[in-house]
This record gives C-alpha cells, structure tokens and sequence, in this order.
C-alpha cells in the first residue's frame, strides 16, 4: 500500500499466495475499502512458507506438514 501511496500513478502489484493472504488479507481489504488500487494476484500454491526448501532432504517428512486450509 505504502508503494502506491507514495507513486499512485505507478503499477503496483500485490502477490500472494494462500497462505499469505490468510495472514494479511486485512491488509488486502483496508486497501479495497480506501480505493487504493492495487493489482492483487492471488495464488492457491498449497504451501505455507515452503517447508520443502528449507528442511534437508535427509529429514524423516513426518517432521512437519503443509496446513489444509
């Protein structure tokens, strides 16, 4: 928001995915509700944070898990 605010004749695109929405999309509606304008891509990419990335491949999967929201 604070992007668009300071260039609002500037393109400015919001990306997110399910689970980022899940924690800012009060961010998403104060933006809609004050006619910000912003570009919102919002993707279903069934992952919270990438847990797959970041945990060495030798770990037991059973370790961690991806929420269903």
């Amino acid at each position: 928001m604070g992007a668009k605010i300071a260039a609002p004749d500037r393109v400015v695109v919001n990306l997110l995915g399910d689970a980022a929405f899940g924690m800012t999309g009060m961010d998403v509606e104060t933006a809609a509700r004050e006619r910000i304008g912003l570009l919102t891509v919002l993707m279903n990419n069934s992952a919270m944070g990438g847990y797959e990335k970041v945990i060495p491949e030798d770990t037991e999967k059973s370790v961690y898990f991806t929420p269903q929201f």
